[in-house]
């Protein structure tokens, strides 16, 4: 169980105590708790997700950097680590020293009608300019989970797509799906828009290793044909493994691919390209993939990156197509400690310093 992998590791360190209600609490109490008992013992650390990134409306400069209880569970060993951020000499707040102002950046959400090109020199540009994450990814077996080998045949499924999020804006397209005992009629048809609301979540788990799969034979779900192409593009780039027929065959799939770029798609790599980037596990794609949104991030001295956006603070629907100005703030440990690792946070400059997205976290 997720809880397992606190209970498995923590207890070896002396300061670590059991909580007294550790059967019945969540995942992401035990995270909390696991947090408050680090503070008090002098090993406070970063954390991934704060509540201001994931409950609506915390605005207070202290309990808006305190870890959310809404944590995703980890999958393994590695997803825990990942969702614990570099140590910190005190609690992460908005008036503590350690948080401070690095640069001003442009944000700009994902178009609903992109062109596969600039997605795809997003996506490259974040793996030069964050290479160790890349690496971490591939060598771990997470990105590479499924291979490098995606299908230029691939077209998505509209129940794959109604999985994860995508509608229908077509009426006359209709399916019928049973979901404990109920039939719902949904629309997955060709026009896909994203549906933001929630509603219809519920229909699925967004568990891209379903076994229960409602679509085709032998189909490639869109979260597991994404980590193919993904991979396949890594290793193309891959300065530690530079392969010349790799680099030949990313550049034919790329050109052969030129029709099977659908929106769809090209969002999902955006979001798990910044996934990788942010350092957060894939296996929780569909739990992000409900809660955040990519952004492209254009920082003055390193060009443009990826990260995500919690839903609650987008701008409005008007305003989506306009690029945004928030501060990137970074934690580090003072002195020279602090070049062993540094988290960043994008924040709202209204709010001064809760924090509204998620960037990076970078090691030096």
């Amino acid at each position: 169980m997720p809880r397992d992998y606190v209970f498995a590791t923590m207890p070896q360190f002396p300061w670590y105590k059991y909580p007294k209600k550790a059967i019945a609490m969540s995942f992401g109490e035990i995270y909390m708790d696991l947090y408050q008992q680090a503070a008090k013992t002098g090993h406070a650390f970063t954390c991934r997700f704060t509540r201001s990134m994931l409950d609506s409306g915390v605005v207070d400069p202290v309990e808006g950097w305190l870890p959310s209880k809404h944590q995703p569970n980890p999958s393994c060993l590695g997803d825990f680590r990942k969702l614990m951020g570099h140590r910190v000499p005190e609690v992460s707040n908005g008036v503590s020293q350690l948080v401070h102002l690095t640069t001003v950046v442009e944000v700009k959400e994902f178009c609903c009608h992109p062109g596969p090109n600039a997605v795809l020199t997003s996506i490259e540009s974040s793996m030069d300019l964050f290479q160790q994450q890349w690496i971490e990814s591939h060598r771990g077996g997470e990105l590479s989970k499924f291979g490098n080998y995606p299908s230029t045949r691939w077209t998505l499924d509209p129940v794959d797509a109604l999985r994860c999020g995508w509608l229908s804006s077509d009426p006359e397209w209709k399916l019928r799906v049973l979901h404990d005992g109920d039939e719902t009629i949904v629309n997955p048809g060709p026009g896909l828009e994203y549906e933001e609301d929630d509603l219809l979540q519920c229909l699925y788990s967004l568990d891209e290793d379903a076994k229960d799969r409602d679509v085709v034979a032998d189909y490639v779900p869109l979260f597991e044909q994404t980590r193919k192409i993904l991979d396949h593009m890594w290793c193309s780039k891959d300065p530690t493994q530079i392969n010349e027929d790799q680099v030949a065959d990313w550049r034919v799939f790329r050109n052969t691919m030129r029709a099977g770029w659908c929106t769809p798609l090209l969002r999902t790599m955006l979001l798990f390209a910044a996934m990788v980037v942010c350092r957060i596990p894939l296996s929780a794609a569909a739990w992000v993939n409900r809660l955040f949104v990519p952004i492209y991030v254009q920082y003055v001295d390193l060009g443009v990156t990826l990260g995500l956006l919690t839903k609650h603070a987008r701008q409005k629907e008007t305003d989506r197509d306009q690029p945004r100005r928030l501060w990137s703030i970074g934690q580090h440990l003072p002195g020279e400690h602090g070049r062993f690792g540094k988290d960043h946070f994008l924040v709202d400059p209204s709010t001064m310093v809760p924090v509204y997205c998620l960037i990076f976290c970078q090691t030096t």
